[in-house]
C-alpha cells in the first residue's frame, strides 16, 4: 500500500477469490438512496453511563465482502447489538448486488460505513500533493451518492491520528463525514473534533491487530472506564478483527456486560450515534444523570438439556423423538436427527429487552411461535459446522409479544442424521 500511495494510486484487495468480478461489475449502478445517518449535536448525555459501539474490519477487501463479511452478515446475531459494518462502497461501481443488499437488509442496528480510507485503500501520509485532493474529491463523491456517514481511516505513520494531522484535516475538509474511527488497534478511547466531525480511536490489542475474543473487547472497555474521569461518560469504540471470532464476540461481550451487577451504565450504539454523541458532549457537556428507575439490570436464564431446569419448559405434546446425549459430561446435549423435533415453552414478562442465546451443533432450523402453531424462522444452518452459537431477538420477530414464545428445533436435512445437539438456551429480559 504503501509503494502503491507514493506513486499516487490506490489499492483495491481483491484477491484470486474474489471471482466473477467481471460478471458483478456488469449489472447497474447502484446508490443507496434510503437508508440515512443523520448528523446530530443536541443529545442527551448521562454522566454516568458507558457509551460502547463496534466496527468489523475489514472494508476494503472484496473477496472477504462476498465469502466471510456476507456469512457474518447473515449471522441471526446481526441485528440485536449495534455494529458498523465496513464495507467497499465503491461497489456503487463494480459490484452494485452486493452493496445494495447490505443496505436493503440492514437493520436499525446496523450501520453500513466505508472501510478503510475512502474510495481505494491508501496510506494518505504517502500520498503526493498533487494527486491526493483529487482522491479526497472522488471519496466525497462517493460518500453522498451512498449516504456514508462514517468511516474507518488508516494512515501507518507517526503522529496521523491527532487532530494537528496535516494529512487528517486536508481529509475531513473535503469529504466531511459525521465520524472518523481512527486505526485499527489503538490501544487508548482517544476522541476529539476536527470542524464538526467526530474522531474517535479504534481499539484493539498492542497496536497490531483489533479484537478477536470476548475478553479482549471486555479489557478494553474496562481500561476505557479506568482512564475517564468520575462523574464523566466513557466513550469506547471497539474494532472486531475480521479474521477471529467475528460477530459472536460482540454478543458475548454484550451479554458479560449486561449481566454485570452495574450493567444498566452500558448503552450499545452506533458509530454514526456515538459520534452524535460526543459533539454533543464536546458541545454542551453532559446534561443527565441516571434516575434510581433506570438503574435496572437485565435479568438472565440458563437452562441445559436433562436437567430440572429444562423440565421447566417442557410441555404436554413437546417432544417428538428428541435424545440427549450424555457421553461426554461436559457437553450434553438434546439432539433432534431426521424427523425429529422438540420444542421449549418460556413464560416471561418483558417489555424494553428479550433476546435469546443458544450454544449447539449440527444442522439445524429453529423457529419461534406465540401460539406454538405459527412460526417464524429466526435461525438455519444447512450444513454442520461443528460448535457454535446462534442469538436473537423475540420482541423483534415476534411483534406484539404478550408473555410466551415458543422455540422449536428441528433438522434441515432429515436424510443424514446430523440434526441440532443443543447445550444450553440462555434467555435475557428487561
Amino acid at each position: 500500500v504503501q509503494a502503491v500511495s507514493n506513486c499516487g494510486k490506490g489499492v483495491v484487495c481483491a484477491d484470486w477469490s474474489y471471482a466473477n468480478g467481471s460478471v458483478f461489475a456488469g449489472f447497474e449502478k447502484w446508490t443507496n438512496k434510503e437508508v440515512i445517518y443523520p448528523k446530530t449535536s443536541n443529545e442527551d448525555v448521562y454522566k454516568d453511563k458507558v457509551y460502547v459501539s463496534f466496527t468489523l474490519s475489514d472494508g476494503d477487501a472484496w473477496h472477504y465482502m462476498t465469502r466471510e463479511f456476507l456469512s457474518y452478515y447473515e449471522s441471526s446475531i446481526r441485528g440485536i447489538v449495534p455494529i458498523g459494518w465496513e464495507v467497499a462502497n465503491i461497489f456503487t461501481y463494480v459490484n452494485p448486488l452486493f452493496l445494495k443488499y447490505f443496505y436493503e437488509n440492514a437493520t436499525e442496528n446496523d450501520e453500513i460505513m466505508q472501510g478503510v480510507g475512502g474510495i481505494t485503500y491508501i496510506q494518505p501520509s504517502n500520498y503526493p500533493d498533487s494527486a491526493y485532493q483529487g482522491y479526497l474529491k472522488s471519496t466525497r463523491k462517493l460518500f453522498e451518492e451512498n449516504n456514508v456517514a462514517s468511516v474507518n481511516y488508516w494512515d501507518e505513520v507517526g503522529g496521523s491520528y491527532s487532530k494537528d494531522s496535516k494529512r487528517l484535516i486536508e481529509y475531513i475538509n473535503v469529504v466531511q463525514p459525521n465520524a472518523i474511527a481512527l486505526g485499527h488497534a489503538e490501544t487508548t478511547n482517544d476522541y476529539f473534533m476536527i470542524g464538526d466531525t467526530v474522531c474517535f480511536s479504534s481499539m484493539g490489542v498492542n497496536n497490531t491487530r483489533g479484537t478477536q475474543t470476548k475478553q479482549e473487547v471486555i479489557d478494553n472497555i474496562d481500561k476505557s472506564v479506568g482512564n475517564t474521569l468520575p462523574g464523566t461518560p466513557t466513550f469506547v469504540n471497539i474494532n472486531i478483527e475480521a479474521w477471529g471470532e467475528g460477530v459472536t464476540t460482540v454478543k458475548e461481550a454484550y451479554d458479560e456486560l449486561l449481566s454485570r451487577s452495574d450493567g444498566y451504565k452500558y448503552e450499545f450504539v452506533l458509530p454514526y450515534q456515538m459520534a452524535n454523541l460526543i459533539r454533543s458532549y464536546l458541545t454542551n457537556g453532559a446534561n443527565k444523570e441516571m434516575s434510581d428507575e433506570e438503574k435496572v439490570n437485565p435479568t438472565v436464564v440458563t437452562f441445559k438439556p436433562n436437567t430440572p431446569e429444562e423440565a421447566q419448559y417442557t410441555f404436554e405434546g413437546w417432544d417428538y423423538k428428541s435424545a440427549v446425549n450424555t457421553s461426554k459430561p461436559d457437553a450434553v446435549n438434546r439432539y433432534a436427527d431426521n424427523d425429529a423435533y422438540f420444542i421449549y415453552r418460556i413464560n416471561v414478562q418483558a417489555t424494553r429487552l428479550l433476546t435469546v442465546t443458544i450454544k449447539l451443533r449440527g444442522q439445524y432450523i429453529i423457529k419461534i411461535s406465540k401460539d406454538n402453531t405459527n412460526w417464524v424462522e429466526v435461525a438455519r444452518a444447512d450444513v454442520d459446522g461443528g460448535d457454535s452459537a446462534v442469538a436473537f431477538s423475540v420482541l423483534g420477530a415476534l411483534p406484539n409479544y404478550d408473555g410466551v414464545f415458543y422455540i422449536r428445533f428441528e433438522d434441515s436435512d432429515v436424510t443424514n442424521g446430523f440434526g441440532p445437539g443443543v447445550y444450553s438456551v440462555t434467555y435475557s429480559y428487561l
